[in-house]
């Protein structure tokens, strides 16, 4: 798993699509959990909690909730690799992070 990727997450008999956050060098750790944000459709675009995704990202039209973070022990649950999300669209995420946590 790698930052800026988006997968299928099987959880029970649900399926969600998320945005995996947690870098690349702590991914690699095995035994360690994933860090990832979830994917939702129908998000106001006015939502202050959410970036659109572009229709050059995997999903183009759905959002990343940013509050909807979710820690991934079981990396066997992560099924299906739809790619990365685009440079543009991952800063984003970023700085929507950054101000949810008040790490400006």
């Amino acid at each position: 798993m790698k930052r800026g990727q988006v997968w299928t997450w099987v959880r029970g008999d649900d399926r969600h699509h998320v945005l995996v956050i947690s870098n690349d060098e702590y991914n690699a750790e095995p035994g360690v959990a994933v860090w990832a944000l979830i994917l939702v459709r129908g998000l106001p675009q006015s939502n202050p909690l959410g970036v659109h995704l572009c229709s050059d990202d995997p999903f183009g039209g759905a959002s990343v909730s940013i509050p909807a973070l979710v820690q991934i022990l079981d990396r066997g649950s992560l099924t299906e690799n739809h790619g990365y999300l685009a440079p543009g669209t991952m800063r984003a995420v970023e700085d929507a992070l950054r101000e949810f946590m008040d790490l400006v």
